[in-house]
């Protein structure tokens, strides 16, 4: 894989990661806004928090998936090893 590539990945890694952290923040600032409502509200509140949760759980899921792809791309191939 060439410089430009990694260096490519590596950039889309980071925004993806970043967007996970704003995900987790607003999930926060709900779960504390449903802990403070009382009342039908609040549950409207959670699942919100779940959903962005949830989400964040995937997107973790997902650059983890992509950083193995990465390694074995970057793993030398058996004739690069003979060489």
């Amino acid at each position: 894989m060439n410089e430009e590539l990694s260096n490519e990945f590596w950039k889309h890694i980071n925004e993806m990661e970043q967007l996970v952290c704003k995900l987790n923040n607003c999930q926060s600032i709900i779960a504390i806004c449903a802990e403070r409502t009382l009342g039908d509200d609040s549950g409207a509140l959670w699942a919100a928090s779940d959903i962005l949760n949830e989400t964040e759980a995937k997107m973790d899921e997902k650059i983890y998936e992509l950083l193995k792809v990465y390694r074995q791309l970057k793993e030398p191939t058996k004739k690069e090893k003979k060489k």
